[in-house]
């Protein structure tokens, strides 16, 4: 099957995917008072064929729209899906400054996805989807800068049908949400290796952040306790370490009890009488003297 082949039934699968959509609502909801909400299947499908056919075949070099956004993603200021494809490039070209303003205020709409869809399933609710087919489908050299030939909108027998389906839905009363974080179009799948290390980084810093203020708290108090503390004084200009404290040896301490034995022989008599003073050495050293003698007398006889 050539390529030609191979779009045209694509094409033609989605505008049968959407006519089935938009019957199945008709069936359901058609000409009654009952509320369709997104949180009926039948409705939940019918926007996801319209995105289908509106996305189907656009460009992905687009001009400035595009560059911009591919170069906030590559500096990390945006997510992924906000780089994505989106219809919301050609749709925006046609809304005025007021209706632009309402989309990009919404609180949790934050992609150029979300907003595509938040339009869609707002032009559902006022009924207003007709009316915006007929503008997006006018002008086709418009049209053709953003989608590629083989798209569905650039299909006129095909894309001309699409008026008369919205117009088909206008019996129903629609209250879509439009204002929903999921519709940002954010992958729910595995998280990537970068989501990882971003979630890693952000629990250190916190983490490191938390025991600098820890320490900061702990420094403070042992500040204003040591301040109540009388006859301390903090040197906090000081720098230098505590000397370490090293064992003495059993020689070393051997040597100072030596030491100080010969310190405790040597005696001082103190007299305040001359002669006594004069008698008291002259005995002194009579007793060295025996005790000499005696002590040699010893050495002899053994």
């Amino acid at each position: 099957m050539s390529v030609a082949n191979q779009n045209d039934t694509k094409r033609q699968n989605l505008q049968e995917r959407l006519l089935d959509a938009v019957k199945q609502c008709q069936i359901r909801f058609g000409g009654r008072k009952e509320i369709a909400s997104d949180t009926d299947s039948r409705v939940i499908c019918l926007c996801a064929q319209f995105e289908a056919v509106l996305q189907h075949g656009l460009r992905r070099s687009r001009g400035l729209a595009l560059t911009a956004a591919a170069l906030k993603q590559a500096a990390g200021f945006t997510s992924k899906a906000e780089a994505e494809l989106s219809f919301w490039f050609y749709v925006k070209e046609h809304l005025n400054r007021h209706e632009l303003q309402r989309f990009y205020s919404l609180r949790h709409i934050s992609s150029e996805v979300g907003r595509g869809r938040a339009w869609l399933r707002c032009a559902l609710n006022e009924h207003s989807l007709e009316r915006y087919f007929h503008t997006l489908l006018a002008e086709r050299p418009r049209l053709s800068v953003f989608y590629e030939d083989w798209a569905f909108l650039m299909d006129e027998e095909r894309a001309s049908m699409l008026p008369t389906m919205a117009a088909g839905l206008n019996s129903i009363l629609f209250a879509i949400n439009i204002d929903n974080t999921d519709l940002n179009g954010q992958n729910r799948g595995p998280p990537s290796v970068s989501h990882l290390l971003r979630e890693s980084t952000q629990g250190v810093s916190s983490l490191w952040k938390e025991s600098a203020q820890g320490v900061s708290t702990l420094l403070r108090e042992i500040s204003t306790a040591t301040v109540a503390v009388p006859g301390f004084s903090s040197r906090p200009d000081s720098h230098s370490d505590p000397l370490p404290v090293l064992p003495r040896s059993t020689s070393a301490d051997s040597g100072l009890r030596k030491e100080r034995r010969k310190k405790k022989k040597v005696t001082n008599i103190i007299s305040f009488d001359d002669d006594d003073d004069e008698g008291g050495v002259e005995e002194y050293e009579d007793e060295e003297e025996g005790g000499g003698r005696g002590g040699g007398g010893g050495c002899s006889s053994g």
